[in-house]
């Protein structure tokens, strides 16, 4: 027996001439009015931005001034300033199970000095899982669905509903193979959560507001002492177990088990895992309070960079020690990876409107293709003609993404350098030429296709 089945269905691809060319058309109006002109807007905002956060930093970097630990911090209320300094003491805290909602009764399981502490709860469930493969049939008017659904055992981090599982018999065979029963997925005992300090300090100044940016990187090593030699595990109908405690869990590697992790482990069991952060050292470019605090730095207004825009603002923080140096490379690095990721997301998407706006094509072609199916029927010649429908219909697919790349990249160019001839003319007009340039060649060869297209009809006239 299997612990997988597959289920198949048969979808009518029969949609008649005027709906495909309909909803063509709806597809094109939003790939000309929404999605090339969005990516067009990104590829602008994407390019003032870059420079107006270059400039921020570059003004940072000006203004800072690098403070030391001991510090003041009235005497630099409202300056820019740069600190690396060790997290106080005070700072952080001896974790324990204590700390944590459904552990406090295993004593002595862990103690460690850290910011923050998170547990991750798994429970071993039984899982659906499903593949879906589509295939067409050879005449085009007809879609077969194999969806192949496969059940197992697995740890989940949160409840899977095997109320919603298949219900019917073959699936049933299947699950029961794969997951050795029917029973139902429990509900979970233990909830996975993080805690943090209420404070972060390092030397004079609070850096509280980025507790959230000190990563929980650190497993937490278990205490085998904390667990009785012996431990009762509840059985397979009553797992996992309301309350744990060293009487009912056992400690197998970084994890803490609520039944025997030596054999087969019942479904219900559950595991859970600890991690800590290991920051001791913190940096921070901000604009310092007098009372330790500090808040983003706006740096002065420039051409075309307001004061009032966030790309203006100059906020750094790291879990580690850093130079005032590398703070100022980080943050320029970071523009420079965000600068490239919306480039490429604008260029993609500009070309996929190109591409959508000429739909109508492609749909006029596949309703040939479709016609051609129709002589299938009479021998050798039907097959020669639906042959050649697909080769047009997918030869028709290929110039529109030749022609939408065409469009799209050159225009795209353009809209950069045109934005970068108002920020830094001596970068933006060379990369305006190039987009005229491209612009010219694309046109010069939609030119000679249209000249052949016209030739044609002439001759057919």
């Amino acid at each position: 027996m299997s612990s997988s089945f597959q289920e198949v269905r048969y979808e009518s691809n029969g949609q008649n001439p005027v709906a495909r060319m309909g909803n063509a058309v709806c597809c094109s109006l939003m790939g000309l009015f929404l999605m090339y002109p969005g990516g067009l807007f990104l590829l602008g905002w994407n390019e003032k931005r870059t420079v107006c956060v270059e400039r921020a930093v570059l003004a940072a970097e000006e203004a800072m001034t690098e403070v030391k630990c001991n510090t003041e911090p009235r005497d630099y209320k409202g300056d820019l300033v740069f600190a690396s300094c060790p997290v106080n003491s005070e700072s952080l805290k001896e974790w324990s199970p204590a700390d944590i909602r459904g552990v406090a009764s295993v004593k002595g399981l862990f103690a460690e000095k850290a910011l923050r502490l998170q547990m991750n709860a798994e429970m071993y469930q039984c899982v659906e899982e499903t593949h879906e493969r589509k295939e067409k049939s050879r005449d085009g008017k007809e879609t077969k669905t194999i969806t192949t659904y496969t059940y197992k055992m697995q740890w989940r981090d949160h409840h899977i509903d095997s109320a919603s599982f298949k219900s019917h018999r073959e699936a049933k065979d299947a699950r029961y193979e794969g997951c050795w029963g029917l029973w139902d997925n429990p509900a979970f005992t233990v909830t996975g959560e993080t805690k943090s300090v209420q404070t972060l300090t390092a030397g004079s100044f609070d850096a509280t507001r980025h507790m959230n940016s000190v990563p929980i990187d650190t497993p937490v090593q278990l205490r085998k002492e904390a667990i009785q030699a012996k431990p009762w595990f509840a059985n397979k109908d009553a797992q996992p177990p309301q309350q744990l405690d060293g009487s009912n869990t056992m400690v197998g590697g970084e994890y803490l088990y609520t039944c025997d992790a030596r054999g087969d482990m019942p479904q219900g069991c559950m595991r859970l895992s600890f991690k800590t952060s290991s920051a001791r050292h913190v940096s921070l470019l901000a604009k310092l309070n007098a009372d330790g605090t500090s808040r983003g730095w706006r740096s002065p207004g420039s051409w075309m960079c307001s004061s009032r825009s966030s790309s203006s603002v100059v906020d750094f923080f790291a879990p580690r020690d850093v130079s005032a140096d590398d703070a100022i490379t980080d943050l320029l690095l970071s523009n420079g990876s965000m600068k490239w990721l919306c480039r490429l997301g604008g260029i993609l998407l500009a070309w996929f409107g190109i591409h959508t706006f000429l739909s109508p094509i492609q749909a006029l072609a596949d309703i040939v293709n479709d016609a051609t199916s129709l002589f299938r029927c009479i021998p050798i010649l039907g097959w020669a003609l639906d042959f050649l429908g697909d080769v047009v219909s997918g030869a028709v697919g290929c110039v529109l993404t030749m022609v939408s790349f065409g469009v799209a990249v050159p225009t795209s160019l353009l809209v950069m350098s045109v934005m970068w001839v108002f920020m830094r003319p001596l970068l933006g007009i060379p990369m305006l030429l190039a987009g005229l340039g491209g612009l010219f060649f694309a046109g010069q060869q939609m030119i000679a296709l249209a000249i052949v297209g016209k030739e044609r009809k002439v001759k057919k006239a």
